[in-house]
């Protein structure tokens, strides 16, 4: 019930900014203050912290709202990194839509152990394919990162 109200007055929040016909830059208002506050309390995010790195992207929500996702988990973490020194958030696995907020990707990497020989047999070779496919991905999306590599 939280989770609907915040996202609600976030949207009437907007929806004031244009009826009072302000600039859209000031989005950042109705998205970034009022659903910042209001979106720590609508959903619950979960992040873990080494010595240099915050490690984010997990977080729940009942229901769709509009650029909730990305005020909590990619905004607030940032800030949260700047704030507290950290020079690294690691956004997590998979999102072309990372690309447009300075995430580049990185290849990730994960252990499982399969018991029935079969089955581990059919992913191992389902691996071996994708990882070429993944690095081709990999490769392509470097074009594309929203700031300029030398």
């Amino acid at each position: 019930m939280i989770g609907i109200a915040a996202g609600l007055v976030c949207y009437y929040a907007v929806s004031l900014k244009n009826k009072l016909q302000w600039d859209d830059a000031l989005d950042v208002w109705g998205v970034h203050g009022v659903g910042g506050v209001l979106g720590v309390v609508a959903l619950g995010a979960f992040a873990l912290k080494s010595k240099h790195t915050l490690y984010g992207r997990h977080w729940g929500c009942s229901a769709q709202f509009d650029n909730l996702h990305f005020e909590l988990c990619y905004y607030q973490t940032i800030a949260y990194c700047i704030e507290h020194g950290l020079t690294t958030l690691d956004a997590g696995a998979q999102g072309e839509h990372k690309l447009a907020r300075g995430f580049v990707p990185v290849p990730t990497w994960s252990v499982h152990w399969i018991r029935e020989p079969r089955f581990r047999q059919a992913v191992t070779d389902f691996l071996k394919r994708e990882r070429g496919a993944m690095e081709h991905h990999l490769h392509a999306l470097e074009d594309h990162v929203a700031f300029r590599q030398e």
